[in-house]
């Protein structure tokens, strides 16, 4: 399999020698690039056929030379940089597996998803402690696995998920510590797995899973300290 590497470079600024590449049949990652601040060199880039990792580049606050790209076969892998937003993806429409951000300590919003309409594997978006709200998800009909919302400390809402119906395999809500209602989940109707609402210190109710008809494991529902009724 073909592929670009571009990992532990320690004075690499920018990308800007790659500026006539337009597609990478195999995976693309970029690495531990400490003074990294830009991929504006990947701006030709309109495809990428396995798995894009971009993690530990702690100079990178934007993926904006990513705005040509239009869908990455395989996983979307986004871990511990200083992204502020994700506009740069702002073309992507697809994610033939996973899609994993997690760790983006100044990630505010998901907006630059909001052509993005479906993950073939699994969405898990985690440890985001910046992270208000998911509305750059509005576009994301399926999930072809799990969902799982894990520890984002500012998430208020999960408004961005309206367009979610159905989940293929278990959903995940826990330790998001601001969160206060799931009416974004209002459309679900079907759990494949397993439904885990749990250690939301602020959900004050569920109303958000009327529409929910099934969930094919265990639903969990537990130590969501204001949480009156499951009405």
């Amino acid at each position: 399999q073909s592929y670009l590497r571009i990992q532990a470079n320690a004075a690499l600024t920018n990308l800007d020698g790659l500026a006539s590449l337009t597609s990478v049949g195999g995976y693309l990652q970029i690495s531990s690039n400490n003074a990294l601040t830009n991929l504006d060199g990947l701006a030709s880039l309109t495809s990428i056929g396995a798995y894009l990792y971009i993690d530990n580049n702690y100079a990178l606050t934007n993926l904006d030379g990513l705005a040509s790209l239009t869908s990455v076969g395989g996983y979307l892998h986004i871990y511990n940089n200083a992204l502020i937003n994700l506009d740069g993806l702002a073309s992507l429409t697809s994610v033939g597996d996973y899609l994993y951000i997690d760790n983006s300590y100044a990630l505010t919003n998901v907006d630059g998803l909001n052509s993005l309409t479906s993950v073939g594997g699994y969405l898990q978006i985690s440890s985001n402690n910046a992270l208000t709200n998911l509305d750059g998800l509005a576009s994301l009909t399926s999930v072809g696995d799990y969902v799982y919302i894990y520890n984002n400390t500012a998430l208020k809402n999960v408004d961005g998920l309206a367009s979610l119906t159905s989940v293929e395999g278990y959903l995940r809500i826990q330790y998001n510590a601001t969160l206060t209602n799931l009416n974004g989940l209002a459309s679900l109707t079907n759990v494949k797995g397993e439904l885990d609402i749990y250690n939301n210190a602020a959900l004050t109710n569920v109303n958000g899973l009327a529409s929910l008809t099934s969930v094919g494991g265990v639903l969990d529902i537990r130590e969501n300290d204001v949480l009156v009724n499951l009405d």
